[in-house]
């Protein structure tokens, strides 16, 4: 099965965002023909070249330097800081984050059934007042966001 966009599954920690006036909310959902743990999935999707890479310009900009073994520690359940995101909220096959106390939220959920696996990857972008703007980056980089948001979930999918 290809990469796909749709709604957000009602267990999806991310779909609370739905329910904010304005917010913008994104769900791209992909099947693997065989159980993966939601463990190996964030693994594949936090350490691709390309979340790599990304890894690299944050530590550039913002200094907060992150390695694989920061991953593991985030995806255990250790540490609740990686980079500029935070856990908002987890359970055993999904991971709700956010940057600071700003607009950014990201989200991964892996849902496993016996002869396959249900990989999800979303985003939410929190309005920045009352009347609903988010901002002149969220409009002009909204097209960058939904290539960069495929293409790292299918190299997510390959890391599996």
């Amino acid at each position: 099965m290809s990469i796909q966009t749709g709604e957000i599954p009602a267990q999806g920690l991310l779909g609370r965002y739905n329910l904010v006036e304005h917010a913008y909310t994104d769900c791209f959902k992909t099947q693997i023909d065989r159980s993966i743990s939601f463990e190996k999935y964030a693994h594949a999707f936090f350490t691709s070249p390309v979340f790599k890479l990304e890894r690299i310009l944050i530590a550039l900009t913002t200094g907060k330097k992150t390695t694989d073994q920061n991953v593991n520690e985030l995806i255990s359940g250790q540490s609740d800081d990686f980079a500029v995101w935070q856990v908002e909220d987890r359970t055993d096959n999904q991971i709700l984050m956010k940057v600071g106390d700003g607009q950014i939220r990201t989200w991964l959920m892996s849902e496993q059934n016996d002869d396959h696996t249900n990989m999800y990857f979303g985003s939410a972008i929190l309005p920045l007042n009352e009347k609903g703007d988010k901002g002149f980056l969220f409009h002009a980089l909204l097209g960058f966001h939904k290539l960069y948001a495929r293409i790292l979930f299918w190299l997510a999918k390959r890391g599996v």
